[in-house]
């Protein structure tokens, strides 16, 4: 099942509405991990030491990090970037269908988008 670390900036109610839509997701925000105030580079090192996929609204300064991660061979469980004008139903059907369909270990080094379909 994937796992996922939720940022800082991913809204409390977000993490809730999937837990009560999925009650067995293996969901940890960065608030309740002592990861607030962390650098981006050290959430996506304890993500990928801890088996986590990273959620996240920060795309200007996650993408390129995690990139640079692949391409140094160092990899990462994966991570999900939420661009503006996503509807929370758009953003939890996303994950739910990552928990519910995904393979083990399918998500490694990807960087996968939640676009608007507006």
């Amino acid at each position: 099942m994937t796992s996922f670390l939720a940022d800082e900036n991913i809204e409390r109610y977000l993490v809730q509405a999937l837990e009560a839509r999925l009650p067995t997701v293996d969901i940890v925000r960065v608030q309740d991990a002592g990861l607030v105030a962390t650098a981006d580079s050290d959430i996506l090192e304890w993500a990928a030491v801890n088996g986590r996929v990273v959620i996240t609204h920060d795309v200007s300064t996650m993408k390129p990090l995690a990139e640079s991660r692949v391409a140094e061979g160092r990899g990462m469980p994966g991570l999900v970037l939420i661009g503006e004008g996503n509807t929370p139903a758009q953003v939890l059907g996303f994950l739910e269908d990552m928990v519910l369909y995904g393979l083990e270990d399918e998500w490694e080094s990807q960087i996968l988008f939640v676009s608007s379909r507006r």
